[in-house]
């Protein structure tokens, strides 16, 4: 966990809270998005000792559980990382956390994905092309997707998502899975529009 962690925090395991890697094996969120909502919601989980663990284990108090909770359920009805933390704010304009990865995003490619997820909102009178060009542009700016935006863009549940095959047909492009690593394995998505075979060569996104 992050080094703003709490250490040796005096937390009964039994009666307050949980151990947060088994509240992320029940979420419908990944570790990555998990992550990013900790460092955006400002929680600091405890580190604690357990009975024969010889490392310290990250606990989640019942007040942080209750907000991921939120949280998580917000994102699994396709709301993007940054719409969740800024409404838990209170509204303020919430910038998406940079999550460790072997894939990083450019600033401006997460501007202008930011920008594309925020015109797939709720609207008194969307556009019937507004998803159509939101993928559009994000295929012609070749930008690398989460699982999560994936489907916030595509309107796809994220378990469809994360059972897409590497060169897969959806809705008229082809979604070119990159794999993760060993620091962050969930892979990122990019989609290329169906008449071109395979992603145009760009640098490794791990040099």
């Amino acid at each position: 966990m992050d080094a703003t962690d709490r250490d040796d925090a005096p937390v009964q395991a039994e009666s307050a809270g949980i151990r947060f890697s088994e509240w992320l094996s029940k979420a419908p969120i990944g570790r990555t998005t998990a992550k990013q909502l900790i460092k955006g919601l400002a929680i600091t989980p405890d580190r604690i000792s357990m009975p024969g663990l010889s490392a310290k284990v990250a606990w989640l108090r019942p007040e942080e559980q209750r907000i991921l909770d939120q949280a998580a359920a917000q994102i699994k009805l396709n709301k993007s990382v940054s719409q969740v933390i800024a409404e838990a704010k209170g509204g303020e304009t919430a910038p998406l956390p940079a999550a460790p990865s072997r894939n990083p995003i450019a600033a401006s490619q997460q501007d202008g994905l930011l920008r594309l997820l925020a015109a797939m909102g709720p609207s008194p009178a969307p556009s019937p092309l507004a998803r159509a060009r939101a993928m559009r542009d994000a295929a012609a700016e070749g930008l690398l997707l989460t699982a999560e935006e994936l489907a916030g863009l595509t309107g796809r549940n994220r378990d469809a998502i994360d059972r897409m095959r590497s060169g897969s047909k959806l809705m008229g492009y082809r979604v070119w899975k990159v794999p993760g690593g060993s620091a962050d394995p969930e892979p990122v998505f990019r989609l290329v529009a169906a008449t071109q075979m395979r992603p145009i060569a760009t640098a490794d996104p791990q040099s």
